[in-house]
């Protein structure tokens, strides 16, 4: 039986248009969901739109990381300190797009949209993405979509899989 607008579908056609498919997948990597297969990269005219293929999905109980984000740099010289407690270990980024998973819960619950705060040395949230989706590919496949007004220009992004521990320096997974 079909439950009314349970339907999903892709936020864009990722076949199709424009598109920058990163695999980074390591054969040494454990397979789970912590474990980034591919990421992907397109944009129209109104949006920017990144997706992040995962080994396994996220489960209830299962070995997964707390944070998956796309990370990006889009002003020289400027964003995050190396040693945030909210971001991967790497300096310079300036937004983030981030899905939250608790896995005491079984699922996704918060969904952000975060630039940094130079003056007070913290990624502020700003408002949600303008779309997400954690429900293709059987729960593997994260979506988010930005508004090209909200991030203009040229920039530089990866994807991450970590942990969010106060105080804590990150545990960046993949």
């Amino acid at each position: 039986f079909a439950i009314p607008g349970s339907a999903q579908a892709f936020m864009i056609d990722w076949e199709n248009g424009r598109l920058d498919v990163t695999s980074t997948d390591d054969p040494w990597d454990s397979g789970n969901a912590r474990d980034i297969d591919k990421v992907w990269y397109a944009a129209d005219a109104d949006f920017h739109y990144f997706r992040m293929d995962l080994e396994q999905a996220p489960v209830y109980g299962g070995t997964n990381a707390g944070i998956y984000g796309i990370y990006i740099d889009a002003v020289p010289n400027a964003g995050s300190t190396a040693h945030h407690t909210y971001l991967p270990a790497h300096p310079g980024i300036d937004f983030a797009l981030d899905s939250h998973f608790d896995s005491n819960m079984g699922q996704f619950y918060q969904h952000d949209f975060h630039q940094w705060d130079d003056t007070n040395q913290v990624m502020q949230r700003m408002a949600d993405p303008d779309g997400y989706s954690v429900t293709e590919n059987s729960g593997r496949t994260l979506e988010w979509k930005i508004s090209t007004a909200s991030l203009d220009g040229d920039f530089t992004w990866f994807a991450a899989t970590h942990d969010h521990i106060e105080h804590v320096v990150q545990l960046t997974w993949d």
